[in-house]
């Protein structure tokens, strides 16, 4: 976004990494809906109120698009681990409300410059599912982190990045 001499940046506020999530599980699961809509005309009779997903995916993704937009210019250069995370899911959020819109192409390209910051994880202790204890936590240290978000961690090997919270 370029600013003209006389405008200036309202910085906007962006919200925790749980909102991020949450915000961006909406979005997918109601573009599901509305595809699932369009490929099988009459879930508005099982009871979907389509209008209204529609109008809620519009104000969200615009919503998101807006504090993601602020995001990267916040955390253009991560220098923590902590931002990485935080600037990852944010371009990951991104990525999800620009479906099917011309700035799909640019969210690619930013989770990946985001996915690169993510090295600052390695030797970070960090709290994620445990996969062999249902509704347990698994505490692990990052070892590496590869293409596509993915880290490797000390007990369980490669897990996604969007699955881990830093341990203080």
């Amino acid at each position: 976004m370029c600013l003209a001499p006389t405008q200036t940046h309202q910085p906007i506020a962006i919200p925790s990494r749980q909102q991020v999530r949450q915000d961006a599980t909406e979005l997918l699961d109601s573009f599901m809906a509305i595809e699932a809509d369009t490929n099988c005309p009459g879930l508005m009779q099982a009871g979907f109120d389509m209008p209204a997903i529609r109008a809620r995916v519009k104000q969200l993704s615009n919503t998101v698009r807006a504090y993601c937009r602020e995001a990267f210019i916040r955390y253009q250069h991560p220098t923590s681990a902590a931002e990485a995370l935080h600037a990852a899911t944010v371009a990951h959020a991104y990525f999800v409300a620009t479906y099917q819109t011309p700035e799909r192409a640019v969210a690619i390209a930013q989770l990946r410059l985001t996915e690169d910051a993510l090295h600052l994880l390695i030797g970070q202790r960090v709290r994620y599912p445990s996969r062999s204890m249902e509704g347990g936590q698994t505490i692990g240290t990052v070892l590496d982190t590869y293409d596509a978000g993915d880290i490797r961690v000390d007990t369980d090997g490669v897990i996604g990045w969007q699955e881990c919270e830093l341990v203080a």
